[in-house]
């Protein structure tokens, strides 16, 4: 892994984040095709996943970009539905 990398990576993780990753922005091309086989398969997540279409066509939106940096954190929700 190259040093820019990695240290994308470590702020990423000092900032909380659970994991982090980089993919090149091709890997993204099935991105919508997958998007539409969840929404197929469970219809009710339809209006939670909708928002993500945005991220289908990248290289078009952004054609001088080449990396995506990907940020993990844990979502916690409690017994009374309150996000921690």
């Amino acid at each position: 892994m190259n040093l820019l990398a990695e240290q994308i990576k470590n702020a990423a993780l000092d900032m909380g984040y659970e994991k982090c990753g980089i993919i090149k922005i091709s890997d993204m091309t099935a991105y919508e095709e997958k998007l539409n086989e969840r929404i197929e398969r469970i219809p009710e997540v339809k209006p939670y996943y909708e928002g993500f279409y945005r991220f289908a066509h990248l290289q078009d939106t952004y054609p001088w970009a080449k990396s995506i940096v990907i940020c993990v954190r844990q979502l916690c929700i409690n017994l009374f539905g309150i996000i921690l």
